[in-house]
Order: C-alpha cells, then sequence, then structure tokens
C-alpha cells in the first residue's frame, strides 16, 4: 500500500478501529516507513496529550447562564412558530372566505386570491430560506 492509503487507517489503527487484515497491512507498512512512523508517531503524542488534559467543569452561575440562554432562545423560536401558524391559518381563512362570499365579483377574488397566494408563497420561500441558511451561519453568533 501506498503512504496516502496508509495515513487514511492511521487514526484507526491507534483508536483499534480496523479489521485485523487492514490493521497488519498498517502495522507492516508502518514499520518499514519511516514518514508513516514519524507520522504514527505524532498522532500518538497528541492523543496522549490530549488525554492528559483537564477540563474544569462550569460553575454554577456559569451552567444558570446557559441553560437561561436555552430556555430564552426556545421561548423565542416557539413564540415565533405560533405566531407564523396562527398567521398562516388566518389568511389561508380570510382567503376561502372571501373565495366563497358571493357578494363580490369573481374577478375581484380572484385578483385578491392570486395576490395573496403570491405574497404567501413568497414568504414560505423566504422564511424557509432563511431557517436553512441560519443553521449553518458561521456568523449568527457574532456581536456587533
Amino acid at each position: 500500500m501506498k503512504c496516502d492509503d496508509i495515513e487514511v487507517y492511521l487514526s484507526g489503527y491507534l483508536d483499534d478501529e480496523l479489521t485485523q487484515q487492514q490493521r497488519q497491512r498498517v502495522q507492516v507498512h508502518v514499520e518499514r516507513c519511516p514518514r508513516c512512523a514519524a507520522t504514527f508517531e505524532e498522532l500518538q503524542e497528541a492523543q496522549q496529550a490530549t488525554r492528559q488534559l483537564e477540563l474544569e467543569s462550569p460553575n454554577e452561575q456559569e451552567w444558570q447562564m446557559v441553560m437561561s440562554n436555552i430556555f430564552e432562545k426556545r421561548t423565542q423560536h416557539l413564540g415565533w412558530m405560533i405566531l407564523i401558524v396562527w398567521s398562516t391559518v388566518m389568511v389561508v381563512y380570510s382567503m376561502y372566505h372571501y373565495a366563497v362570499t358571493p357578494t363580490e365579483p369573481l374577478l375581484e377574488r380572484v385578483l385578491v386570491f392570486g395576490l395573496l397566494a403570491g405574497v404567501g408563497l413568497l414568504f414560505i420561500s423566504v422564511l424557509t430560506r432563511r431557517l436553512r441558511e441560519s443553521r449553518n451561519d458561521r456568523y449568527k453568533d457574532v456581536v456587533k
């Protein structure tokens, strides 16, 4: 196997996640190739250094701040969702009621229905795009 192929397996070899056949191939290659042996040693050192790190647990005040931020965001999202659903239901109900009311001329009902349908579809498309993009926005937590 080539060095490029072996490098893909080095992390799995270190973590003992390879099949026996893959493990043997990597082991033989690392024993024969100084470059891959050096890379493997670097990975071992990084793993050992990572295991020696001591992580501090947040204190009670920090936990409270995290939990309050989560609660605020969830309630804000829930409020927006309720508002959007309510608005959608009201617009659909109004469009239905307007469409079936025989007192208005047919042309006027069709024009108003088309306008509201277009605005509604535009709103839905913009909303879905914003929601999709907000999940991947790297800068959403940046404060001015």
